[in-house]
């Protein structure tokens, strides 16, 4: 948000006397539409690592055209354990910033409102990579799964929790018309691999 200092009469600053009195105005350059939530539901660390710019859980694109530009708020991965299965693996479960070309065809997924007056949200989410070319880039956070070194037996398994909140760091991601994000697992599991996985991605959309 901007403040915008000005006289009463001309909108001159330098013009400001006893006579004209100063005016102070906020100016506000974007446009907010919404704010949004994406769960995944309940994925499983795969025994394979995932191919780079084909592979992962789910992919979310701005398309162009949207007319808008979107805010990561805040990343939320969560695993645990299901069985008795001994896995010393730590593959990464990660978010990687990507560009691409094409219309996602793939199995839409649909995201939360936190007010239902946002319309729907312009932010495209696929689980499948269908229609889309991807190009990701470096990746930008990542999570490790719980592990067990032991399979006689299962006892109460702490759950494995990381967040990621750029506005904590002062810094934040925007993604463009022709960007998007993508969540998977770029390392190898182990085989039979039964640990589970929820991610969550919010994010506001605006523009300016």
């Amino acid at each position: 948000m901007s403040i915008i200092l000005k006289s009463g009469s001309s909108g001159n600053l330098a013009d400001v006397t006893a006579n004209k009195a100063l005016v102070v105005e906020e100016y506000d350059p974007e446009t907010f539409y919404g704010c949004y939530n994406y769960h995944s539901g309940n994925l499983t660390v795969q025994a394979s690592a995932h191919s780079v710019n084909t592979g992962g859980f789910f992919w979310i694109v701005n398309k162009p055209g949207s007319g808008k530009k979107i805010r990561l708020e805040r990343i939320r991965v969560a695993t645990q354990i299901t069985s008795a299965l001994s896995v010393s693996t730590v593959p990464r479960l990660a978010i990687s910033l990507m560009t691409f070309t094409g219309t996602p065809s793939g199995t839409p997924g649909t995201a939360a409102k936190f007010d239902s007056n946002y319309p729907a949200q312009a932010f495209d989410i696929r689980t499948t990579i269908a229609g889309l070319t991807c190009t990701y880039g470096q990746v930008l956070w990542a999570a490790l799964p719980v592990t067990s070194l032991g399979s006689a037996g299962l006892a109460t398994a702490t759950p494995s929790e990381a967040f990621w909140i750029p506005r904590e760091d002062n810094y934040e991601v925007v993604i463009r018309e022709g960007e998007g994000v993508v969540f998977w697992q770029p390392d190898a599991g182990s085989n039979s691999d039964t640990r589970k996985v929820v991610s969550e991605i919010m994010w506001e959309e605006y523009n300016g």
